[in-house]
């Protein structure tokens, strides 16, 4: 194991590759003789793991070291989690640009990735400071950088995975009120345009609640996406779309189209499609469900960033009728569709993220 340690903290792009041949090894040995290796390969493993490039690997990597990792911190003694919490200090940290900023939101996605890789509620105890100091974020969303929101509802779509709804539900009480906040204001029509990747992470986490329908959100969904079907969302008669010099030119001008629609009031979302549209009531019969059968539902925002604002409002638009076609029907997903947009969204934060702050 002397050679394959040091292989695996080679993360250049022709040595991936041999990365996942050699986290296979790993893990195969782990799995079939855990016990009388994992001491010997403790600090190995958390080397690697402190790696600034931990992340930059193929998904069927990521998926040995979530076991890898998991099975480290079960046989450990030091509590790595909060080892890593504790680094973090105060979020508030995250608006300056001292030489740690990048270790500190390296050790917030390592934080994001135990919580990953445990078991369901594995670290209920330990969340509620780690929650503290989100909502330390979100008080202050108007000032910090998008990248740390963007962590941040990150942070919430692995907790909903990995929490069980009744944890969810007891540890979130206090914070539904600011997270409900944090994303009206996102969705708020002038704020859109300020980062389309900021837009396509709250996205996700409205897509993620929709799919494991929780409860806490579950009697506010209406504010944010369509809860009902039988509407159509179509452009406007003699608009025509616009490219993205002219609609930057309108929105430096606050030049907005607004939606031609029959309700007196749109969800958030709506802020973040396009202008010139049409949302009206489906004139024809639709085709409700007659048996209690569920039909597989598709993960829509399935895109690790975005590179325009024309680009996040199709997405927007795609999911919203996405939305509106399924509430017809009892729908279910496969677990293994979230894990891979989750998994594909720890693999490329760092491409965009650092650019960003």
């Amino acid at each position: 194991m002397e050679i394959i340690f040091p292989l695996m903290g080679n993360k250049s792009q022709e040595n991936l590759v041999f990365v996942e041949l050699a986290s296979e090894l790993l893990y195969s040995l782990l799995n079939t003789a855990r016990n009388y290796l994992i001491k010997d390969f403790k600090k190995y493993i958390l080397d690697i793991f402190s790696g600034n490039e931990f992340f930059k690997c193929t998904k069927q990597t990521l998926k040995y070291w979530c076991k890898i990792i998991d099975w480290v911190v079960s046989s450990d003694k030091t509590d790595l989690f909060s080892d890593l919490l504790n680094k973090l200090s105060s979020f508030t940290i995250f608006v300056s640009k001292d030489s740690e900023t990048k270790q500190k939101i390296k050790n917030f996605e390592r934080i994001c990735f135990l919580i990953y890789s445990g078991e369901r509620d594995k670290y209920q105890g330990k969340l509620r400071t780690l929650l503290e100091k989100i909502s330390e974020v979100i008080k202050s969303s108007d000032t910090v950088s998008p990248a740390l929101l963007i962590l941040v509802l990150f942070c919430f779509r692995i907790l909903i995975l990995r929490l069980s709804s009744l944890t969810l539900n007891e540890l979130f009480r206090n914070i539904w009120p600011m997270l409900l906040t944090l994303m009206i204001t996102l969705f708020n029509r002038k704020n859109t345009t300020k980062n389309p990747n900021l837009i396509l992470a709250a996205l996700k986490l409205i897509e993620l609640i929709s799919v494991v329908q929780l409860e806490e959100f579950y009697v506010h969904q209406w504010i944010f996406i369509f809860d009902y079907f039988g509407l159509t969302i179509e452009p406007k008669e003699n608009f025509s779309p616009l490219d993205q010099d002219q609609f930057t030119r309108n929105v430096e001008q606050a030049e907005f189209v607004n939606h031609v629609s029959p309700f007196e009031f749109q969800p958030y979302v709506t802020n973040a499609l396009s202008d010139g549209l049409k949302i009206d009531y489906f004139n024809n019969q639709t085709d409700t469900q007659t048996s209690y059968q569920k039909k597989k539902r598709q993960i829509i925002m399935t895109q690790t960033n975005v590179e325009s604002d024309i680009e996040i409002k199709n997405k927007a638009l795609w999911l919203c009728k996405y939305l509106i076609t399924v509430n017809e029907f009892r729908t279910e997903v496969e677990p293994i569709e979230i894990e891979n947009q989750i998994e594909g969204d720890f693999i490329s934060l760092d491409d965009y993220i650092f650019k960003m702050h």
